[in-house]
């Protein structure tokens, strides 16, 4: 966090776990499901990170390949792994 940022005050929880759920919550971009535990919560976004990863790596062997077939299998493996995203993400 930034120095001069403006403070924020922590989260009223009854233990340390709770606290450290809160503040996790609020710093990752998705949201958790309702009937998600916070372990696989976690995995998801793991998961995520490393789809997000695939997907960018992708888009960059894309733009490197020079034969039409070959982008036209990259281009549809990366809409697959885009729509992987996107359900991750809900």
């Amino acid at each position: 966090m930034k120095d001069n940022g403006p403070a924020s005050e922590l989260p009223v929880v009854l233990n340390m776990g709770a606290l450290y759920q809160s503040l996790l919550t609020s710093l990752i971009p998705i949201l958790l499901r309702q009937d998600e535990n916070w372990d696989d919560f976690i995995s998801r976004v793991d998961l995520l990170r490393v789809k997000e990863r695939e997907a960018e790596q992708m888009e960059s062997q894309i733009k490197k390949k020079k034969q039409f077939n070959q982008r036209v299998e990259l281009n549809q493996t990366l809409n697959v792994r885009k729509q992987e995203i996107e359900s991750l993400k809900r």
